[in-house]
């Protein structure tokens, strides 16, 4: 057996020329196979290398080749002509007398050649809607109830209305107009977008915790108003404007009852885009606690960005 690091080399080494496999060797030697192989790769990698009793070989001395008379050549037309190719440079040594090769040319082109800078990443355009379309074909197999297979090709087409509308910025707020309180809705849009109209609906319902007859508590929902309006141009690029007459959503009564639940007031907001599907999304103007009348006071200002 062995007892020094340098004997359980040597038995490795001795086995493994034997042609033992390394699992072999290590149940021999009561070792691991990972230290089988790291001294079996230890020790192939001093043998490769040079021995340290030896002194290394002296370095060559540079000679000149055929193409020392013609770098600084070669420098001025990189400097000139930073885009120009191996193969042009080539061409111009040989119309000059350089009768060696292209591949010594290529060579020092590339080594001498300044390299070039990455360039930042450019900022992605933002396209107003109707400017540009997105779609991709993308393979479908269908199965058919005769026991028959088919691939189909699918156009798929990544309409973000959103993005190609812009960041919208909506307003709503109440004031008191000449025939009572309106409520005034303001939806501004990036001054080149394009688009049919901007509509907007209000929606008031009352949600509530109701107790069945039978003692369940269940939650329940129930529409009091809805109005719709088409937005006018406001005058401005891109700004939308119109009015709801206060009257004809609040001091109507509830429906349902409550002793746990609020009033809701929402505002839904849809730009008609052409050639596009609509862009549309909703808010909540105001919640009003149940059992109270949501005609006192005015809806809470709010502003969407």
């Amino acid at each position: 057996m062995w007892t020094t690091r340098e004997e359980l080399t040597h038995q490795t080494v001795t086995l493994c020329r034997q042609g033992m496999t390394r699992r072999a060797i290590a149940r021999a030697l009561g070792i691991s196979r990972n230290t089988v192989r790291k001294l079996l790769v230890a020790h192939a990698r001093a043998r490769s290398g040079p021995h340290e009793a030896l002194a290394a070989p002296p370095a060559r001395a540079p000679r000149e080749s055929k193409l020392t008379p013609f770098i600084e050549r070669i420098t001025a037309l990189l400097a000139r002509y930073p885009e120009i190719t191996s193969q042009r440079v080539f061409e111009e040594l040989r119309a000059s007398g350089f009768a060696g090769g292209y591949t010594a040319v290529k060579t020092h082109v590339r080594k001498v050649r300044p390299t070039k800078r990455p360039e930042a990443s450019k900022p992605t355009p933002v396209y107003a809607a109707g400017e540009m379309a997105e779609s991709d074909w993308s393979p479908h197999t269908i199965d058919f109830t005769n026991g028959t297979r088919t691939t189909v090709q699918v156009n798929l087409g990544a309409w973000m209305a959103e993005h190609k509308v812009g960041s919208p910025v909506l307003t709503a707020q109440t004031r008191q107009g000449p025939h009572g309180s309106v409520l005034e809705i303001r939806v501004r849009l990036p001054a080149r977008a394009v688009m049919r109209g901007v509509r907007a609906t209000v929606r008031v319902r009352e949600e509530a915790v109701v107790e069945n007859t039978d003692g369940q508590i269940t939650s329940k929902q129930h529409a009091l108003a809805e109005r719709s309006i088409t937005l006018a141009s406001g005058g401005e690029p891109g700004l939308f404007s119109g009015e709801i007459p206060m009257a004809e959503l609040a001091g109507l009564p509830q429906s349902m009852p409550l002793f746990s639940g609020q009033v809701v007031w929402q505002l839904s907001v849809a730009v008609q885009i052409p050639w596009w599907p609509d862009w549309e999304d909703t808010f909540t103007l105001g919640a009003y606690p149940g059992g109270e009348s949501h005609s006192r006071g005015n809806p809470i200002v709010l502003t969407f960005e």
